[in-house]
């Protein structure tokens, strides 16, 4: 593999957890600690990259946790390595995520120096209220200083995340959120509909009765609302949860929903990669980072082992990752889960070319029920005869799990003879 589509690096600290928040991220680490694990993740990518042996690398997201609230010193050193990284393999876009509460003027000129193209502000609401009940760190004042710095100073493409359907509030406080964060002029919008996670501090909280969530009508007229409101300020709606002005959309995260392969590293990150060590030839496999600091720091990363000739039970790989090999109908499902939440939504030639058969033999019932519903639409630059792309419309990403169910119930019969990643992916 001469290219590699993504890198994830997960930054697993923040100052406290959100209430909401199911990602991997302890709170109150010293820089001992960061220093450590930042090293070990450094050291995982080397390993990684030195079996792919890419010339170029599609885009780098660090995440978290929250990558801003790392020691200064420890957040310098992981510009500076990601900075080498990414002038050595000819990165695209490089995205870091913010919280707002750590963003200075300082920092973000440190960002733009080291060459940062992106940014994700994780606003979630201006309201204080909303944000006292999903525990965010920030206050709401804090939060809007912090954007309207970032609206300022900030050079490049950035991002701004809410999440609405939040109990308690009105459609018109959610979509107040949306007018303030338009305001300001971000050409990304991420406008997420509020989960509450397992075995999280939300969901304990619901258990015991202290609140209950909206309704999923109650919540649909809130996002269609949100969805026009967006629409008419200049944003394409072009995945369920995002938007973004012409030219502006998320390239990282168009690799996931793509199902192009990468590599995630840091503890609790999640890689996809092709592996070729099977039988049946060339499949996916899945490597999670441990959640365990000191098996992350002391297990080791297979330096002298091909990713093709990996073998997923062997007790080096179980030390620091955990690995499993996706079958061909397991990566078919996830595909189509990917796929149909954007918009041009899946490209039936590449469909046909990973999978060997047409997807309208795959999830025959499936399509003539939602086409017909207009909740899936066939599109693209061919003739109506033989369109380009299948995707949702937005009545159909209100649905999307129905018709996902249903799209399973079919596909789940089907071995697909899959051929993964295309060349263009690798």
């Amino acid at each position: 593999m001469q290219y590699l589509p993504a890198l994830y690096i997960h930054i697993p600290f923040c100052r406290a957890k959100c209430d909401y928040c199911d990602f991997y991220s302890l709170a109150g680490q010293p820089p001992e600690v960061q220093r450590r694990i930042l090293h070990r993740t450094f050291e995982q990518i080397d390993c990684f990259l030195g079996q792919i042996a890419p010339e170029t690398i599609g885009t780098v997201h660090i995440g978290g946790g929250t990558p801003n609230s790392l020691d200064p010193a420890i957040f310098t050193d992981l510009l500076e390595q990601c900075a080498a990284l990414c002038d050595r393999t000819h990165v695209s876009e490089w995205t870091v995520e913010l919280n707002p509460e750590y963003v200075t003027s300082s920092q973000l000129s440190e960002l733009q120096a080291a060459g940062v193209s992106r940014i994700s502000v994780g606003v979630q609401s201006f309201s204080e209220e909303v944000l006292r009940f999903l525990n965010r760190n920030a206050s709401a004042a804090e939060t809007r200083s912090a954007v309207e710095l970032v609206s300022d100073i900030w050079a490049g493409r950035w991002n701004i995340d809410l999440i609405t359907s939040v109990p308690g509030r009105t459609d018109e406080s959610s979509l107040e959120d949306l007018r303030e964060a338009a305001a300001f002029g971000p050409d990304h919008i991420s406008f997420y509909h509020l989960t509450v996670e397992p075995d999280t501090p939300l969901a304990y909280r619901e258990a015991a009765g202290s609140f209950r969530r909206r309704n999923d009508g109650e919540s649909a007229v809130t996002l269609r609302r949100g969805w026009d409101m967006l629409r008419a300020a200049g944003y394409s709606h072009y995945e369920v949860s995002n938007f973004a002005r012409p030219g502006c959309s998320s390239r990282h995260n168009l690799h996931y929903w793509r199902m192009h392969p990468y590599l995630g590293a840091g503890p609790g990150a999640v890689s996809t990669l092709p592996y070729a060590g099977c039988a049946g030839g060339n499949l996916p496999i899945r490597l999670s980072g441990s959640r365990n600091f000191e098996r992350f720091l002391m297990g080791s990363f297979f330096p002298k082992t091909a990713i093709d000739e990996l073998d997923p039970a062997a007790d080096k790989i179980r030390d620091a990752l955990e690995a499993e090999i996706l079958s061909e109908n397991e990566f078919l499902l996830e595909f189509l889960m990917m796929g149909l939440r954007t918009v041009p939504g899946i490209r039936l030639k590449d469909f046909y070319r990973i999978f060997g058969t047409d997807l309208k033999t795959i999830i025959p019932r499936t399509m003539e029920w939602a086409l017909g519903k207009g909740l899936l639409t066939l599109h693209g630059a061919g003739s109506r005869e033989e369109p380009e792309y299948l995707s949702p419309t937005e009545s159909g990403m209100l649905l999307l799990d129905t018709i996902l169910l249903q799209a399973a119930v079919e596909a789940e019969k089907c071995t697909p003879d899959l051929e993964w990643p295309l060349p263009s992916d690798r």
